[in-house]
């Protein structure tokens, strides 16, 4: 299962690159409510891990230096794997997500 987090609560038309009103998404790959394998991305035009979803001005040296070689799910992916690992379901699991993140919208695949 595919699950996605979007946030675009901040987002402005003409700021969304370099003017600091950005949207971010994070996607994450989930098998029997495990998450497996993700990413992070971002509207702006910055150095961006795509790995732990933050700004670095040199990724490469970032992931070298952290050993940010691998996904790392926010803590919003891993309440949404746990609720779905807990056998919830989705559609609860994405009540609970909107009762704590209401800026976000959470879809399933």
């Amino acid at each position: 299962m595919k699950v996605q987090i979007r946030d675009y609560s901040c987002w402005q038309y003409g700021l969304d690159a370099n003017g600091g009103s950005y949207g971010y998404k994070e996607t994450a790959v989930l098998e029997k409510g495990q998450i497996v394998d993700g990413q992070h991305w971002t509207t702006a035009d910055f150095g961006f891990c795509r790995n732990c979803g933050s700004f670095e001005t040199d990724v490469a040296r970032h992931q070298e230096e952290w050993e940010c070689t691998k996904y790392i799910p926010s803590r919003s992916m891993e309440f949404v794997a746990k609720m779905i690992a807990r056998r919830r379901g989705w559609r609860w699991a994405r009540r609970e997500f909107e009762t704590r993140w209401p800026e976000a919208e959470l879809l399933f695949n």
